[in-house]
């Protein structure tokens, strides 16, 4: 393969003596015996340099269409989408990812089971989620492939009357040892109400080996409703 130039070609920019070709002179070009006429040469060759300017900034506009492999060394950005053709496929060799931004994720209240200390929880008739029948523990595992970063997780739920404290968990549960560590926590006194539980900048990237959960405990007793948790994770 030739090696790139050091140089573009730059010629007549201040285009003092230029005259583009008429529509007959580009289909013919110099005809053997005509002189070689400078204004239109100027054209001829300015028009080179910007297309040669053009090709070398690489910031090729419109539509383009290869017929073989296109190898890039450096970071493809593709500011209007990426479509594969049909039956065609985007292939990620080695330890390479699909990298995105947040995306968020909503889980049902009806997800989350009863711990060995709580009741079981039913249907509610007139509002989404699960109504508790007990105090205890609650919970929902999470499926999100190892590598992604949670960001954050808020629970929303309707608490009753019981000013009791219900805390709100992410954990991740070592696969060989059932021993669970606590990735983020918070906890709050809450009455009747609609209200919500946050666990904000939890930033944590999943590792391999661990079952992800979220737990949910509730002193309070049988009326409150787990509506839903949302989850919010990107791949960094």
């Amino acid at each position: 393969m030739a090696s790139k130039p050091s140089s573009i070609v730059r010629w007549g920019t201040d285009q003092t003596n230029e005259t583009e070709p008429t529509s007959g002179q580009k289909d013919t070009g110099i005809v053997f015996g005509e002189a070689a006429n400078s204004s239109r040469m100027n054209w001829i060759l300015r028009t080179l340099g910007l297309w040669t300017s053009y090709l070398n900034d690489g910031d090729l506009t419109g539509a383009h269409t290869f017929g073989s492999t296109v190898s890039v060394t450096g970071l493809l950005t593709a500011l209007a989408g990426l479509t594969a053709g049909a039956n065609q496929h985007v292939t990620v060799s080695g330890t390479g990812k699909f990298k995105h931004g947040d995306v968020v994720t909503t889980i049902a209240g009806s997800a989350f089971q009863a711990g060995a200390t709580a009741g079981a929880p039913t249907l509610p008739n007139t509002e989404p989620g699960y109504m508790l029948t007990a105090s205890g523990f609650y919970r929902a595992e999470l499926r999100i492939p190892v590598g992604a970063r949670i960001r954050s997780a808020v629970l929303t739920l309707t608490a009753d009357a019981t000013a009791s404290t219900r805390s709100f968990k992410i954990r991740r549960i070592n696969i060989s040892t059932d021993t669970a560590f606590d990735v983020a926590t918070a906890s709050s006194v809450a009455t009747s109400s609609t209200y919500s539980l946050t666990l904000s900048a939890v930033d944590h990237v999943v590792e391999a080996g661990y079952v992800y959960v979220l737990d949910f405990f509730s002193g309070s007793g049988a009326a409150d409703t787990l509506k839903a948790a949302v989850l919010t994770h990107d791949q960094p």
